[in-house]
This record gives C-alpha cells, sequence and structure tokens, in this order.
C-alpha cells in the first residue's frame, strides 16, 4: 500500500459551505406550513366575549382567561372556589355545540377547611346556592369570607345557616 500525500485543508473552504447549509435549513423552516388550530366558530367566539366580560365584571382578570379553538373554550387560571362557583354558573349557560374545557386550578394560599355534618348523614351540601361534591360528612376547602349553607336530605326540612 502505498502512503496516501498529506492533504491541506482550509478553512476557508468548509465554513461557507455549512454556512449555506445552515441558511437553506432556516429557509426550509420558514416556508413549511404551520399546523394552524381551527378557526374560531362564530357561537363560540360570542360565548367566548360573554365569559371574557363576566371575567371583567366579576374583577377576575388577570386570575382567568379564555381561550378558542374551532368550536372549543378552554377556561384557564388560579382563582378561589367561590370565584370558580361563579364561573361555572355561566358556563352552565354554553350554546350546545360548544365545548367548555374546565382548566382552572384553586388559588391555596387563601383557602380553609370546613368540616360540614349533619345527622343523619348523607345529606347534601349547597354553598351560596352551588351543589357542593359528596354528602355529609363533608370537607370543603373555602377562601375566608361568610357563605349561606343549606343541608338537604329527603324527607327533613332545612334551614339555611350563614357560616363566618
Amino acid at each position: 500500500m502505498q502512503p496516501k500525500e498529506n492533504v491541506a485543508v482550509v478553512a476557508s473552504d468548509i465554513v461557507p459551505a455549512l454556512v449555506k447549509a445552515k441558511a437553506k435549513d432556516n429557509i426550509r423552516e420558514e416556508t413549511e406550513p404551520k399546523k394552524s388550530e381551527p378557526a374560531p366558530r362564530a357561537d363560540a367566539a360570542e360565548y367566548k366575549q360573554r365569559l371574557d366580560q363576566a371575567i371583567s365584571e366579576k374583577g377576575l382578570t388577570g386570575r382567568a382567561t379564555t381561550k378558542i379553538s374551532g368550536n372549543t373554550l378552554t377556561l384557564a387560571g388560579k382563582l378561589r372556589p367561590v370565584e370558580h362557583g361563579m364561573l361555572l354558573k355561566l358556563v352552565r349557560d354554553a350554546p350546545r355545540d360548544v365545548l367548555v374545557v374546565d382548566h382552572i386550578e384553586y388559588d391555596e394560599s387563601t383557602l380553609n377547611a370546613l368540616l360540614v355534618s349533619s345527622e343523619p348523614e348523607g345529606a347534601d351540601v349547597f354553598l351560596n346556592g352551588a351543589k357542593q361534591s359528596g354528602q355529609t360528612p363533608l370537607t370543603v376547602s373555602l377562601a375566608p369570607g361568610q357563605y349561606n349553607i343549606v343541608l338537604r336530605l329527603s324527607g327533613i326540612s332545612h334551614m339555611p345557616e350563614v357560616c363566618k
């Protein structure tokens, strides 16, 4: 075997080729079509405006947002349970063809626990008119404040109570 001759390579010959390759890659990336979200549907866009207005009126701007994609609205943010409950009441009235994704997190820095019990057990619990998930005995996380509590159990009359 014959030894190969030493070949001198000049860096200036290589670098422009690398720059050209990178430039071509960048052009390819910019011209490739991006995946787009479905255009907002008219009924979803109108409902989003109503939710955004309610968020503003209730002083929740910056803490709750709505995003839209096609016929889907995503409700996101960090709220106290009572504030979340107010928004959920509005979501119940969403148009039939509009999907609402509830992605609200609770602001746990302001929560306190309230144990609600009854005799006999098994009563439905309503706080400020909103039915809570579960039955007595039930622990509910609440922000400091005043709440109207109603317990309902079939066959037993109820009286609203105020809790501070």
